[in-house]
């Protein structure tokens, strides 16, 4: 199936994805957050959808600001399997952003505060990324403070976007003719193993 950036978008409310017209639930970490904890939820999610797919449709409008990058690099690096900048400049997936810079660009009133709304909605489609690479998305979604934006992985033959969020999981959005009776059994086997939970919409529980 082919898969066009205005596709998906029609499918996503970005101001509040638990009311997209698809949404299908959610998992959740139900005790406290640790890294091993994030490492499981990456495998939960390669489990399910990684074997033997070596590449993956995403949409991301990620970005970092280059203060809060220069602190991911000093305290986090266990969380990145590789150096940062090896993503996140070539792949395009995470941009670095200067404040400082952008204040001195942009000095009327209210133009700065525009731009970086802007930059959330600036979504980008990438029809071919490597999973190793979506793996790092996900972890620095849901785990390194300071990454802002919006990271969907698009799965056309589920009709399904799956994204990341920082208590750790995942959410669920269907699109177009999906079938919920076929999904949510294979949801509820990946990503309901301690210690997660998944939690079904009301919408589709009523069904």
């Amino acid at each position: 199936m082919n898969v066009s950036l205005e596709r998906i978008l029609s499918a996503l409310n970005l101001d509040s994805y638990s009311s997209s017209e698809g949404w299908l639930g959610y998992s959740e970490r139900t005790c406290r957050f640790q890294e091993a904890i994030c490492q499981h939820a990456i495998d939960l999610f390669t489990s399910a959808f990684g074997n033997g797919a070596c590449r993956l449709c995403v949409l991301s409008s990620l970005f970092i600001e280059a203060r809060a990058y220069r602190g991911v690099r000093a305290s986090l690096d266990c969380l990145i399997s590789h150096p940062c900048d090896t993503w996140c400049g070539d792949s395009g997936i995470l941009k670095l952003i200067d404040y400082d810079q952008l204040h001195v660009q942009m000095p009327v009133e209210g133009q700065y505060f525009q731009y970086v709304d802007s930059l959330h909605q600036n979504i980008s489609l990438y029809p071919d990324v490597e999973i190793a690479l979506c793996q790092q998305a996900l972890r620095a979604v849901m785990a390194v403070d300071g990454v802002k934006g919006h990271f969907f992985v698009v799965l056309p033959e589920w009709r399904l976007i799956v994204y990341p969020h920082d208590d750790t999981g995942y959410g669920f959005i269907t699109f177009e003719d999906a079938s919920s009776a076929e999904l949510v059994p294979f949801l509820r086997k990946h990503f309901a193993i301690a210690p997660f939970r998944f939690v079904l919409s009301k919408k589709y529980a009523a069904e």
